[in-house]
């Protein structure tokens, strides 16, 4: 649960907001960084492009090759320091 932990080959489901509508972007065997409180890097693997999420998104899910849920492993509770 550390941050700067890299896991590879995950698959991640995320909400984005492009104008005028809601959609959503789901990615296979994305390489997931934790970059700081609650909050992640996804490495598209085609494009190479680096997006960063929130893990206390309303609709985020990533889940590592071995099956744990690392949202629910890195989110960190409000207030705690």
């Amino acid at each position: 649960m550390a941050y700067g932990d890299v896991v590879p080959d995950c698959f991640v489901f995320y909400r984005t907001w492009p104008p005028h509508f809601v959609a959503y972007e789901q990615v296979k065997h994305a390489t997931v960084e934790h970059v700081g409180r609650n909050r992640v890097l996804v490495h598209h693997p085609r494009s190479g492009n680096a997006v960063r999420k929130s893990l206390t998104a309303k609709r985020i899910e990533i889940v590592a090759r071995d099956g744990r849920d690392l949202v629910a492993e890195w989110r960190e509770t409000p207030g705690r320091d």
